[in-house]
């Protein structure tokens, strides 16, 4: 009750602040995002109440060690602000923050740091001059432990932002990182791992798709009839079949790469898009896509898979395009209750480099291919990490 009351007592000057200057606080109901899965029932960061400890009106993470834990303010429409309040809540954990804004979603200006004491509701009132943004993120990077829910929980009551909105066109935020699960499984893989990988017979694989999946033996595909073999009864191999091509997407591979996937008559089909998915255009890309599922559901008798696109996040105007077809596969796969590899998710968690320079994914013993142009691709952690990912999701169950 007495840090309660503390944090009432901080918070009145700024109320006080609110009505004789005529201030806003134009974080009010506006969406957020955050990189690691937000609390069921703890949702109230831009509520408006600013001296709850409970949810609804408090906000706080799961109890994932992840950190830091970023959380970002879509203010929904560029404002130029000089304000910024975060209260932080009395249910402890709580520590070292950071305040910073952008006008972009992409490029943020750090404002301030500070560290709460220890299980403290308190108000840290950061005052500056005049700054244009339209997204707020806070940076909460460490954990005092020992609180509710956990030692890496951590909680805030609100965080306001006061200024006043430019008039100007909003912009539109970036595509955010994936979040949950990597792994999305459904009871077809437990018949899978009964009648396929469990079965004295020889396996087939075929992989179709784009760049993520080619690069012939070297590529993740080409671990993985090693590491599935491991898993199979002795003496019946797995044959794995590479068919992707860097740049192909669904409307090309509608024509002979189906025929072909068909005609081959795998136990299990690998299918990966997105990757490469710049210059097209994304109504048509969704359309060629759900088409060919639909063909591959209704004419493949094996089990077919879907494999996530990677985005380059050093790319900025390729991130938001790859990581909205992923977004589109994964809703695919619900609505047709397919298993699915969220391949970014997966190499996040792996927290492994993913993508190599040019200069180094060329194979320096290529000399039939002397003379042309390298391409960039991924590095050997992250086609283990896929690969590895692949085989967890068809055998554990």
């Amino acid at each position: 009750m007495t840090r309660t009351m503390g944090a009432l007592t901080l918070a009145l000057p700024a109320l006080v602040a609110t009505c004789a200057w005529g201030e806003l606080n134009v974080a009010v109901d506006r969406p957020y995002d955050c990189n690691v899965q937000v609390l069921a029932g703890w949702t109230g960061l831009v509520d408006g109440v600013t001296d709850s400890d409970g949810g609804p009106g408090c906000f706080a993470t799961v109890n994932d060690p992840k950190f830091p834990k970023l959380v970002t303010v879509d203010l929904q429409r560029p404002c130029l602000i000089n304000r910024i309040a975060v209260h932080n809540s009395s249910n402890g954990n709580t520590r070292h923050i950071t305040i910073a804004i952008s006008a972009n979603g992409r490029n943020y200006e750090q404002l301030r740091e500070f560290i709460f004491p220890d299980g403290q509701a308190m108000t840290l009132n950061h005052r500056f001059g005049d700054r244009r943004a339209q997204f707020i993120r806070i940076g909460l990077l460490d954990s005092w432990t020992g609180g509710l829910g956990g030692d890496s929980c951590v909680f805030l009551r609100e965080v306001e932002v006061f200024g006043t909105p430019t008039g100007e066109p909003a912009v539109r935020p970036p595509a955010a990182e994936p979040v949950g699960d990597a792994l999305m499984r459904t009871r077809e893989l437990r018949l899978f791992r009964h009648y396929a990988i469990d079965a004295e017979r020889d396996l087939k694989v075929l992989v179709m798709g784009d760049s993520l999946a080619a690069g012939g033996e070297e590529s993740w595909p080409g671990k993985l009839d090693g590491l599935l073999e491991l898993l199979r009864p002795v003496g019946f191999a797995v044959e794995v079949e590479c068919a992707a091509q860097p740049g192909l997407d669904p409307t090309a591979a509608l024509g002979e790469p189906l025929d072909a996937a068909i005609a081959a008559a795998p136990d299990l089909c690998l299918v990966t898009f997105g990757t490469d998915c710049e210059g097209f255009l994304p109504s048509v890309l969704r359309k060629d896509l759900a088409e060919l599922m639909h063909r591959l559901s209704l004419e493949l008798s094996g089990l077919v898979v879907l494999v996530g696109p990677v985005p380059d996040t050093g790319d900025e105007e390729k991130l938001d395009a790859v990581r909205g077809m992923a977004s589109e596969l994964e809703q695919m796969a619900r609505f047709m209750n397919l298993p699915m590899l969220r391949t970014e998710r997966a190499l996040l968690d792996a927290r492994v480099d993913v993508w190599q320079p040019a200069a180094e994914a060329a194979d320096p013993g290529d000399t039939e291919g002397a003379g042309a142009e390298p391409t960039a691709g991924l590095t050997e952690d992250a086609r283990r990490v896929i690969a590895e990912c692949l085989v967890e999701l068809l055998t554990q169950h």
